[in-house]
């Protein structure tokens, strides 16, 4: 493919923040240069959250929705959108949070006298959520759902609901793991090269060096339990997927998976960075260039960014 510089705009004013990977919902997370928090996926909606010059915040997209969420005379929280809907959050002389609409929607959070948190609404509907005697978590309603969230004998977090049980938690050597009714299960470990690995019982594996995996994790703030979230989440509906992210001996960045799909990101004799994979895409970016695009990122995440760009779109 024929040699070429990429120069555009929006390189300089949306620099990715977080990546989803292929088989889930695509989504970027993104500062403008006002400072503004972008949200972009892959379908082309784009969310912008910035604040007013009265100091609210403004929700909006580029399908003309607009929420601004605010502080009346009051100190109540007040949020409306150019639909000419409104919610109010404030606290009655009881010390209720109470939820108001302009529809005549109405719910009230309190406790009862035993310290369980109440939250009913103006239409019938209650939910209480307690602890029982074994210190279990009780979320229940006044139409028979029940959700009973605990600790087994190993320390596991087990979540039952209306006959659904989900198991969450570590084996001997501390990885994480899930099970599902005893069926679906999910797993997410450390190899001997410290690259991590997770997969699940529809065999699915999806792999990160020790580089990548730093990235990720700086992504999610540390948590791991949530990293592990989005990997099951990334993955539900596939069937027999595997890729694998990591950085070869020569330093350069590489992707692939089973559908023979690769790509690679490396420095020339210039220090330019060369992007390229199977589709034949080919993209040269000068030094200067490179560093104002990954200013508040990393290389490994602006390589990942364009993955989705390129080879998966």
């Amino acid at each position: 493919m024929k040699r070429f510089y990429i120069i555009f705009i929006s390189c300089l004013v949306l620099l990715p923040v977080n990546i989803y990977a292929q088989g889930g919902k695509k989504e970027k997370v993104s500062k403008d240069i006002f400072g503004n928090t972008i949200i972009e996926d892959e379908d082309g909606n784009k969310t912008t959250i910035k604040k007013d010059i009265f100091g609210n915040t403004v929700i909006e997209d580029n399908k003309g929705n607009k929420k601004t969420i605010k502080k009346d005379i009051f100190g109540n929280t007040v949020i409306e959108d150019n639909k000419g809907n409104k919610k109010t959050i404030k606290e009655d002389i009881h010390g209720n949070t109470v939820i108001e609409d302009n529809k005549g929607n109405k719910t009230t959070i309190r406790e009862d006298i035993f310290g369980d948190k109440v939250i009913e609404d103006n239409k019938g509907y209650r939910k209480t959520i307690k602890k029982d005697i074994f210190d279990n978590t009780i979320i229940e309603d006044n139409k028979g759902n029940r959700t009973k969230i605990g600790k087994d004998i190993f320390d596991n977090t087990v979540v039952e609901t209306n006959g659904r049980k989900v198991k969450i938690g570590r084996d001997i050597f501390g990885y994480l793991q899930y099970e599902e009714n005893n069926r679906r299960k999910a797993y997410l470990k450390k190899d001997i090269f410290d690259a991590w690995i997770f997969t699940d019982d529809n065999n699915n594996e999806i792999k990160y060096s020790q580089e990548f995996w730093a990235d990720i994790q700086r992504d999610f703030g540390g948590d791991e339990e949530e990293t592990f979230f989005w990997l099951m989440d990334m993955c539900r509906g596939l069937t027999d997927y595997k890729e694998e992210y990591k950085v070869d001996i020569f330093g350069h960045l590489q992707f692939s998976n089973n559908h023979n799909e690769r790509a690679s990101l490396s420095k020339n004799i210039f220090d330019e960075m060369v992007y390229e994979d199977s589709k034949g895409n080919k993209m040269i970016y000068p030094q200067n260039f490179w560093n104002k695009i990954r200013k508040h990122s990393s290389d490994k995440k602006v390589f990942m960014d364009l993955i989705q760009r390129y080879l998966f779109e």
